[in-house]
């Protein structure tokens, strides 16, 4: 298969071809938890077209390091994504939002600060318990 480096170096682990044998699927999944299922399922030139997977896979997740490294996760983050995180406020990060949701969440967030109450819609949707 000409394009199988492309495609572990977009990140893929294995690849499943339609239509697949449910016996088939059913072993690659067990692979997912049983390296030796998992070896018998190692791509092999010729093969293609059975599906399987690319490497005998990483680490389990109670083996991987999960130690700090100390380093921001994000490298560069744009100034609003920063002031987002670090505030308290629902909208943050949402600028001059013109979005109708959001021009009435801010309605509703204005009206709970100042202790308004609305009575229910005509809609028919109940209204909790007051």
């Amino acid at each position: 298969m000409r394009n199988r480096q492309q495609y572990i170096d977009a990140g893929f682990d294995a690849w499943i071809l339609k239509p697949i044998p449910f016996d088939r699927l059913n072993k690659l999944m067990e692979a997912i938890i049983d390296t030796k299922v998992r070896e018998d399922c190692l791509y092999q030139p010729g093969s293609w077209e059975r599906g399987g997977w690319f490497h005998l896979g990483q680490e389990r997740s109670d083996q991987a390091a999960t130690q700090p490294t100390g380093e921001a996760p994000m490298s560069n983050p744009s100034k609003e994504a920063q002031e987002a995180a670090e505030s308290d406020d629902p909208t943050a990060g949402q600028g001059d939002s013109t979005d109708e949701r959001d021009v009435e969440h801010a309605r509703l967030l204005q009206n709970q600060e100042e202790g308004k109450t609305e009575a229910p819609g005509d809609d028919g949707s109940e209204q909790p318990p007051s």
